[in-house]
């Protein structure tokens, strides 16, 4: 379970909650023009901005492997560029496609680090926008904003998941620790 929020490449060049929807529900089977410069672009300026970013390398072969198909085709699956932030940091993915970017965090953190999350998170799209002109739409709020006027809103709404999943893992626990049925002693 995580909170994720897209940056998205607007036609209408203004935040539009209907545009933002329709740019998420791509199907796999629509063609979205390929553009290897723009994602390479986005992908050195958040690292510029955060050099603790790792890109993670796609194992063609394997994948060409797993899925029975060319590598040439693993590669046309996986042309996306993937960066996470190293073991320690605040726990950060970031996706970036063709049409959109999406920004993942876990449902891990609360207090001061659920704020730092969210600012990493604000910062990230604010980059995102000044290097490619992307808005941001966050499904958890079903709110679009251009995030160098705006910030993230759903801190609220993270924290409360955080909470809920925090109560699952607990009652998860309690339910292996107890004695089975049959066990009478």
């Amino acid at each position: 379970m995580s909170y994720d929020i897209y940056c998205y490449k607007s036609k209408l060049d203004r935040p539009d909650l209907q545009e933002a929807q329709a740019a998420m529900e791509i199907d796999e089977d629509e063609e979205v023009a390929s553009d290897p410069e723009t994602k390479l672009k986005i992908a050195k300026a958040l690292i510029d901005y955060n050099p603790r970013l790792e890109s993670f390398e796609f194992d063609y072969d394997e994948i060409a492997k797993l899925q029975g198909t060319s590598v040439d085709e693993a590669k046309e699956a996986f042309d996306h560029i993937e960066l996470n932030t190293p073991e320690g940091d605040l726990a950060t993915q970031i996706t970036i496609f063709d049409n959109n970017v999406s920004i993942t965090v876990p449902y891990w953190y609360s207090g001061d680090e659920a704020t730092e999350v969210f600012n990493k998170i604000s910062d990230y799209a604010k980059v995102i926008r000044q290097t490619v002109g992307y808005f941001v739409y966050d499904p958890q709020t079903d709110k679009v904003f251009d995030p160098l006027t705006e910030n993230i809103f759903g801190l609220d709404i993270y924290e409360s998941m955080t909470d809920q999943v925090e109560k699952m893992k607990t009652e998860q626990i309690k339910k292996s620790n107890k004695k089975p049925w049959w066990k009478f002693w």
